[in-house]
């Protein structure tokens, strides 16, 4: 048991003596070897080091043999043949060599070691003169480490007999040294120069970190903020190592370092220009191993959101949907001109490829948003994953009148995707009562096809005919665009079965057709009425109510004020609205009753409403019992129309909003009604507008000849009638609100 212990005892003593050994250091063989293989070192390492060699192994110190060829000497010792003369001329004309006293180079004389010291340390950024002179040579050499002897750091004397052995040891070292002006090691720098590659630099041993730091992202994942990612952990940077720049015309982007983790830092930036191309430079980069890769570049494209919400009128999104189909969406609703082509234009790497011509596109507005075209290219397909780029003009226009992006138009871009298109189907058949019927097709069909009832006929099993005397669109609802509602003239029999032909109903694009189609159909229909339901009622104030339906209503009945009453519950309180408003809006059925001046809720009250069962759906369906939902009153007092928000949508356009539903008659829509006030170099100045056009009961847009983004507005009315005839006081101090700028 002893002898064991013995035994571990001396082992353990051996491995630390061995630990504590130096490594035995590169042999002056395998440094020649080692510069060699970068292409520093050419040739014998024997013999004393002459001034032409001299020249030879600072340009390839530099890395720039490749380049030399276009230089030349003007020594009149240095023939232009000669085979050193590109490198003398390299040398001279960078400065990092001089002649001799007499004016010739003389070549072939023997250079000293603090010649050659001196032409490295201005390889390595140090400036003769200034940094060092002839009387420190080998000091300064000592503290950049090019030399390695202490004997150095105190070192005057000359040695004229410097041997290429000698040279050897000093590349080598100066190989690992930094430059003092980039703060890169030379062997760095030869990668960065691509003189060199970074696996050769790990091959000869000048490189022991096999990872070569480079940028993997840039994002911007907001419009002032930028994520950096890189493959390696990197020392902190500053906010002066950060360039941004837009890289169609070098605008600066101002940017600021918010924080930094392992691998990735984050920047926060000016206002990004949403799809501009953008350039980051990254400099004094080291990683975490101290080497420096001296500056990177990446590039970004300017953050825009997956759907831009904004006041003004923008693009908000472009979706596609198809290999030839994009859909693309805008801030404000659009009207029936934004179907002509001669708005849109599609390119790819900045060069059209689809002008705006009937020829090239058939745009749509799609019936499912009142903001949105689809775009259909007739001879350009688009490819899985590629760039494009959308871009409108100027001159198009939004429902608001106001021009996009104030006139200056706006791309937007987009990547392709493969999908086929499919062809026009009908997607199903329903009687919805004995004489209507829902017919969903698979795609949005063209309106003015899809709604002339001649295009439709049914037929029974016995080939006795039912005419259809009216086809109308459905564009609300998830089937938007794709259902349409026939009427028949006669009833028909839930126990027999139909056939429905379709004379010439295309798509939307006109691009596929069913013509001369059958489809058959049941003819069962459901005698189960679904009645109509509240789900939620509340007073806005002592002579409003709202309504909240379940679905939707004929838009005819929904307005007429005799299918609703309010009651009081266990009180004689009746009344039946003077004005209803209905709106269906955000996946939601509103009603608003406005009842009697002279029937006003009591805040204690408690109140149901009811919808009389005569009161029709969208598919003019009739309930069996009314509709109730019971309420409470309120103490807040019924507001006078006034002016709610105004907003500035362009150079020229208000928004108004107004804090409840409108007349559409005097003084509403009278210009002289309102008057923008504003003060311009001391002087209290207004204008009325040129125009004012009612968008819907609570929206009015109020056209100036001008409007400036920068000067404080306040709009003012004269008065205003509400839906139910009540008037607003005359040019009160409540008629008067501060305009904003949009967002």
């Amino acid at each position: 048991m002893k002898k064991r212990y013995l035994i571990t005892a001396v082992l353990l003593i051996l491995s630390i003596l061995f630990a504590a050994m130096p490594v035995s250091a590169a042999t002056i063989n395998e440094k020649a070897s080692a510069l060699t293989s970068i292409g520093v070192l050419k040739g014998s390492i024997e013999g004393q080091l002459k001034r032409s060699e001299a020249s030879t192994f600072v340009v390839r110190l530099l890395g720039k043999e490749s380049v030399v060829d276009a230089y030349t000497s003007n020594f009149p010792d240095v023939a232009p043949t000669a085979w050193y003369a590109p490198y003398v001329g390299y040398c001279t004309y960078e400065g990092i060599l001089t002649g001799q006293p007499d004016g010739k180079f003389h070549p072939d004389d023997y250079t000293s070691e603090k010649a050659f010291i001196k032409m490295v340390l201005v390889c390595l950024g140090y400036t003769y003169g200034e940094d060092f002179d002839w009387s420190n040579v080998y000091k300064t050499a000592y503290m950049a480490g090019i030399v390695k002897d202490a004997s150095y750091a105190s070192k005057t004397a000359d040695n004229n007999k410097y041997m290429r052995a000698d040279v050897v040891e000093l590349l080598y070292n100066a190989m690992t040294a930094v430059n003092i002006k980039t703060n890169v090691k030379m062997v760095q720098q030869l990668i960065n120069d691509k003189a060199i590659t970074l696996n050769q630099a790990i091959a000869a041993g000048f490189i022991n970190d096999p990872v070569q730091t480079a940028i993997v992202s840039v994002t911007a994942t907001n419009a002032n903020l930028l994520s950096v990612k890189f493959n390696e952990q990197i020392k902190a940077l500053s906010d002066t190592d950060i360039v941004i720049y837009r890289k169609d015309d070098a605008q600066m982007l101002t940017g600021k370092l918010t924080s930094q983790i392992p691998g990735e830092i984050i920047i926060s930036t000016g206002n990004q220009i949403a799809d501009e191309d953008y350039i980051i430079e990254i400099n004094n980069i080291y990683d975490k191993d101290g080497n420096r890769t001296g500056s990177l570049t990446g590039t970004f494209t300017g953050y825009r959101p997956a759907e831009l919400k904004s006041d003004y009128f923008r693009i908000s999104k472009a979706v596609p949907v198809s290999k030839n189909i994009v859909n693309v969406y805008f801030t404000h609703p659009i009207t029936s001109n934004s179907e002509i082509p001669s708005y849109y234009e599609i390119l790819k790497d900045d060069v059209v490829i689809a002008s705006g011509s009937a020829k090239d596109m058939t745009v749509k507005r799609l019936a499912s948003t009142n903001n949105a075209v689809s775009i259909l290219l007739k001879d350009i397909i688009f490819a899985e994953g590629e760039k494009y780029s959308l871009r409108v003009k100027g001159d198009f226009t939004s429902l608001y009148t106001v021009k996009l992006n104030d006139g200056l138009g706006e791309s937007i871009t987009f990547k392709g995707v493969a999908i086929d298109n499919s062809k026009l189907d009908v997607q199903s058949i329903t009687p919805l009562n004995s004489t209507n019927i829902e017919v969903v097709f698979s795609k949005e069909v063209d309106p003015a096809f899809a709604q002339k009832f001649v295009n439709y006929s049914v037929t029974d099993q016995n080939n006795v005919n039912i005419a259809v005397t009216k086809a109308v669109l459905i564009n609300e609802g998830p089937n938007a665009g794709k259902s349409v509602k026939l009427t028949l003239m006669s009833s028909l029999d839930m126990n027999k079965k139909y056939e429905m032909r379709f004379e010439y109903i295309p798509d939307v694009y006109r691009e596929s057709a069913l013509e001369a189609y059958s489809r058959s159909f049941d003819g069962l229909y459901s005698t189960y009425k679904t009645d109509l339901k509240i789900e939620f009622a509340t007073a806005l104030d002592k002579g409003t109510v709202q309504v909240y339906l379940d679905k939707a209503l004929n838009p005819t009945t929904a307005v007429m004020n005799v299918y609703y009453m309010v009651l009081g519950n266990n009180t004689s309180y009746v009344v039946s609205p003077v004005k209803v408003s209905y709106e269906e809006a955000d996946g939601e059925y509103r009603l608003k009753l406005y009842l009697p001046n002279d029937k006003p809720l009591a805040a204690s009250g408690q109140y149901k409403v009811r919808i009389l069962n005569a009161m029709q759906d969208i598919n003019g369906n009739t309930s069996s019992n009314n509709a109730e939902y019971v309420f409470d009153g309120t103490n807040t007092d019924v507001a006078k129309p006034a002016i709610s928000e105004a907003t500035i949508i362009s150079k020229d356009t208000l928004k108004v909003k107004f804090n409840r539903d409108l007349a559409y008659e005097t003084p509403n829509i009278l210009t002289r009604n309102y008057s923008l006030i504003y003060s311009a170099d001391g002087v209290s100045l207004s204008k009325e507008p040129v125009s004012v056009i009612p968008i819907d009961n609570t929206t009015y847009v109020l056209k100036f000849d001008s409007l400036q983004y920068d000067i404080k507005y306040k709009l003012s009315f004269g008065s205003l009638k509400d839906i139910t005839g009540t008037f607003s006081g005359t040019n009160t101090a409540d008629n008067v609100i501060d305009v904003v700028n949009g967002k």
